[in-house]
């Protein structure tokens, strides 16, 4: 579901055959889906063509903004890695911090951000990567009661 879109879930009515069509010639469902294939691209999505391997190409996509994946992923665990040194070595850095789900938030939100941040060294000017940034910030804030009312 991607912003509260489902595809085929508007409403139940479909597309209505064309006059003169044989039976077995329309699929309306099809007609449905060409439809909202559509209306997702007129809203700036990018459909990706069903293929033999749908997977591959989504990858494929994405390393054209983010490098291979092996090379992604080494450099997000060497991030975490430091972070999470730094973090051990720290024994003041939770201080105040008696919840270990909102440590456990912190943490999530960190490996997030440092995620992001080996994408946006790939290709720093694709947007999404600081929009990203900034929304798990916030989300950081917000479970430290940090995030301004």
């Amino acid at each position: 579901m991607i912003d509260g879109y489902q595809p085929g879930c508007e409403n139940n009515e479909l597309p209505t055959p064309p006059e003169g069509a044989k039976s077995g010639e329309y699929d309306p469902m099809r007609e449905r889906i060409k439809e909202d294939h559509a209306e997702l691209e007129d809203k700036g999505f990018v459909i990706v063509p069903n293929k033999k391997d749908p997977i591959k190409a989504i990858t494929d996509e994405r390393g054209k903004n983010y490098g291979k994946p092996i090379d992604h992923f080494a450099c997000c665990q060497k991030l975490y890695d430091d972070w999470e040194e730094r973090y051990q070595a720290g024994e003041s850095f939770c201080s105040g911090m008696e919840n270990p789900e909102t440590i456990r938030a912190l943490k999530h939100g960190v490996h997030w951000i440092l995620d992001k941040l080996a994408r946006a060294a790939e290709n720093p000017m694709h947007k999404d990567n600081w929009d990203d940034i900034e929304g798990y910030a916030r989300c950081i804030k917000d479970a430290l009661g940090l995030e301004e009312k």
